[in-house]
C-alpha cells in the first residue's frame, strides 16, 4: 500500500508540474503556435489522475487556443493550398486544428507571422512566409530531400555503430558489453560531426547540417531494413519512458508511416547495438 501511494504522489508532483510550466509559458510568452503545440504535447504524457479534470480541462483550452491561431493564416490560404495542392497531387487536408501538406505539419507562428513545416514533431523548414506557391515548392522540395535521398544502409550501419562507440567513450562506458546502448539524441549529435569528414576543426561557413528529420528517415529505414533484421549484429531502438518522451533533449520521434511525419509514431530514446554471439 504505502508503495502504491507513494507511486501515485509521484504521479500527482508531475501533473502539478506540467501545469506550473504551463501556467509560466502563458504568462511570460505570447500564445504561438510553437508554445501551445509543446504545451498540449507535455499535457498528454501527464497521468489522468486529476480529480478536477484540471489536466483535461487545460488541455481543451490550449486546443481552443491553437486552433483560434491556425485558423488565422487565413480561409483564403487554406482554400488556395487545398485546391492548389491537389493540381500537383499532394496530400493535403485543413482541419482547424491541424493543417497538414504531403508528409508535414504546417505550424503557424502568430508572433512572427511565418509557417513553419513540421516532420516528426521537430521543424523541418522555418520562416516560410504566408504565400501558397512558395509553402508548397518548399514542401515538395523538402519531401525530395528527406524521403527520395537514397541511403547507403551498409554505410549508414557503420556511421551509426562508430556514433555509438565514441558516444560510449565520451561517457567512459564500456565498449565491450554484449549490448552497447547509446542515447539517440546524443548519436545524432555524433553522426553530424562524423559527416563533416574531417578531423581539423570545421568553421562556421563550412560546417554541413544533419537535420534530424532526416535522420528520422534514416534510422527508420534501416532499423526496418532485411540488412539490419538478419545481421548477425543487429540493431534495435528502445522506446522512451513517460518522463522522456517529447523531450528533445532525451528522445526522438519516429512515425509509423515516413510518408506522413505528422501521424502514428512512438518516441525512442535509445539505440542498441547486439554484438555478435
Amino acid at each position: 500500500m504505502d508503495e502504491q501511494l507513494s507511486v501515485q504522489a509521484q504521479q500527482i508532483g508531475k501533473v502539478k508540474r506540467a501545469l506550473r510550466v504551463a501556467v509560466q509559458q502563458l504568462r511570460t510568452n505570447a500564445p504561438s503556435s510553437k508554445i501551445l503545440q509543446k504545451l498540449i504535447a507535455g499535457l498528454q504524457h501527464c497521468p489522468k489522475m486529476s480529480p478536477d479534470a484540471s489536466v483535461a480541462a487545460l488541455s481543451s483550452h490550449l486546443r481552443m487556443l491553437l486552433a483560434s491561431l491556425t485558423a488565422g493564416i487565413g480561409q483564403g490560404f487554406r482554400n488556395e493550398l487545398l485546391e492548389k495542392a491537389r493540381q500537383c497531387d499532394v496530400p493535403c487536408s485543413a482541419k482547424p486544428d491541424l493543417l497538414t501538406l504531403g508528409p508535414f505539419e504546417l505550424i503557424y507562428d502568430g508572433k512572427s507571422e511565418t509557417i513553419e513545416l513540421h516532420y516528426a514533431k521537430v521543424p523541418a523548414r522555418t520562416a516560410l512566409p504566408v504565400d501558397v506557391d512558395k509553402v508548397l515548392a518548399a514542401a515538395n522540395q523538402l519531401a525530395l530531400e528527406l524521403l527520395d535521398t537514397p541511403i547507403d544502409l551498409p554505410h549508414f550501419a557503420a556511421e551509426l555503430e562508430e556514433a555509438i562507440l565514441i558516444s560510449l567513450v565520451r561517457k567512459r562506458a564500456s565498449t565491450r558489453a554484449a549490448e552497447l546502448r547509446a542515447e539517440l539524441p546524443a548519436v545524432h549529435r555524433e553522426l553530424t560531426f562524423i559527416r563533416q569528414g574531417s578531423k581539423k576543426a570545421v568553421s562556421k561557413e563550412g560546417f554541413r547540417d544533419y537535420p534530424m528529420a532526416r535522420f528520422v528517415v534514416e534510422i527508420a529505414r534501416f532499423i526496418r531494413s532485411d540488412d539490419n533484421i538478419k545481421a548477425d549484429r543487429s540493431f534495435r531502438l528502445e522506446t522512451a519512458v513517460i518522463e522522456n518522451a517529447g523531450n528533445r533533449r532525451q528522445s526522438v520521434f519516429i512515425p509509423k508511416e515516413l510518408v506522413t511525419g505528422f501521424g502514428e509514431g512512438m518516441y525512442y530514446q535509445a539505440v542498441v547495438l547486439r554484438q555478435s554471439t
